[in-house]
C-alpha cells in the first residue's frame, strides 16, 4: 500500500543484533521510501553504509537510546539530504504533572555541524519531500 501511494514506510529494526534485515524491503521495491528509526538502531554503521548510496532510503535521528555523538555522526556519515528530525515521541523527559520535554533530542539535531540550509533539511524539510505521494 505505501509503494503503491507513495508513502514512506517507517521500520523499527528491534535492538537485537540478528533482528531482520535491513535491505531487504529497498532491495525489493527500489521505489518504496523507507524510514529506518532511531538512526538503525541496532545496525548503525553497516546500516548507513546500506542508506547512503540508495535512492529512497532514510534514517530518523531520535530515540532516547541515542546521544549527540551517533546523532553527529550519523549526519556526518549520511549527509543531511539522508537524515530526517523526529521526537520519539510519546517518549521523552517528562517530570510530575508536566507534558513530554523534547528539546533534548532536538538540540542534538540544532547543535549539529550543519549549515543553516541543512540544518533546515534534517529539522523537517526532508520529511517534506519524502512524505509527498
Amino acid at each position: 500500500m505505501c509503494r503503491a501511494h507513495g508513502y514512506p514506510l517507517l521500520i523499527h529494526l528491534g535492538c537485537r543484533a540478528r533482528s531482520g534485515d535491513y535491505r531487504r524491503l529497498p532491495e525489493k521495491y527500489p521505489d518504496l521510501k523507507v524510514i529506518y528509526a532511531h538512526a538503525g538502531i541496532p545496525y548503525f554503521g553497516r546500516l548507513w553504509s546500506f542508506v547512503k548510496g540508495r535512492r529512497n532510503v532514510y534514517v530518523v535521528l531520535s530515540s532516547l537510546y541515542l546521544n549527540r555523538e551517533y546523532v553527529r555522526n550519523a549526519a556526518d556519515f549520511l549527509g543531511a539530504e539522508k537524515c530526517l528530525y523526529g521526537t520519539d515521541g510519546p517518549y521523552g523527559h517528562q517530570g510530575p504533572g508536566e507534558d513530554y520535554d523534547y528539546g533534548m533530542i532536538k538540540g542534538w539535531m540544532e547543535a549539529l555541524p550543519l549549515p543553516e540550509r541543512q540544518l533546515a533539511r534534517v529539522l523537517g524539510e526532508n520529511f517534506l519531500e519524502v512524505a509527498k505521494a
